[in-house]
Parts: C-alpha cells; sequence; structure tokens
C-alpha cells in the first residue's frame, strides 16, 4: 500500500495545481483537505486545478475532502478543475457524478508539469 501524498503548485495566472498519489485513505484526507483548501485560499481568478494522474484510492473521507474544496471554490467565485486522472480516480468521479459537476479533463494539459513558472507553495 502505498501512502497519498499531496503537493501544491502555483502556475502563472494564478491556477493553483494540487497533484495528489498514491493511496487517498482516511490517513492522508485531512492532509488533502488542508492542501485543497490552502489552494483555494491562494488560487488567482483561474482557481485550482487537480492533477490525480498518480492516485491509486480514493475513500470516500478524501472524496469528501475534494469535494470540500470545491464548495469552498464554488463560495469564493472560483474555477475548480480535474486536469489530469488516473483511470481509478477517473471511474470514481465517473460513478459519483462529479466528473459531471466539475470541469473535468482526463489528461493534464503539458504546461501543468512543463511550465518554468511553477512555484512550490509551503
Amino acid at each position: 500500500m502505498e501512502p497519498g501524498l499531496v503537493s501544491m503548485v502555483r502556475r502563472d495566472g494564478g491556477v493553483m495545481v494540487v497533484h495528489a498519489c498514491g493511496e487517498l485513505d482516511f490517513l492522508a484526507a485531512a492532509g488533502l483537505r488542508e492542501v485543497v483548501l490552502d489552494a483555494v485560499e491562494h488560487a488567482g481568478p483561474s482557481g485550482v486545478a487537480l492533477d490525480l494522474s498518480a492516485v491509486t484510492f480514493i475513500d470516500s473521507v478524501s472524496l469528501a475532502a475534494l469535494v470540500s474544496g470545491f464548495k469552498a471554490a464554488h463560495a469564493a467565485g472560483l474555477h475548480f478543475a480535474v486536469a489530469a486522472a488516473s483511470p481509478t480516480a477517473t471511474r470514481l468521479l465517473q460513478m459519483t457524478g462529479l466528473a459531471r459537476l466539475w470541469h473535468f479533463s482526463p489528461d493534464i494539459p503539458p504546461t501543468v508539469h512543463d511550465s518554468p513558472g511553477l512555484t512550490p507553495v509551503g
């Protein structure tokens, strides 16, 4: 079992990109919630993008952490998107209906990983 890891970077234009990998279970949920809410708080007008491309598992507690981020972004009038998702994450987002609710693209744009403007946060 690979523990879940979460990090955040700021892109040019104010997009906050949250990268998550491994198993997002109840042990990872509090950290995930904290990072996602921090991303919303520090996002520019372009909002928050999630990179879930390296996620191997998401339980209901971690899914609730992502929903909390979506609600905070919506309340702040910010864009909230899934920019990349593993097959596991894609299946869960589609089964729960969140793929329709959130702006969803299964493949992350190359600029998120290749941008020289990426700055670690936190």
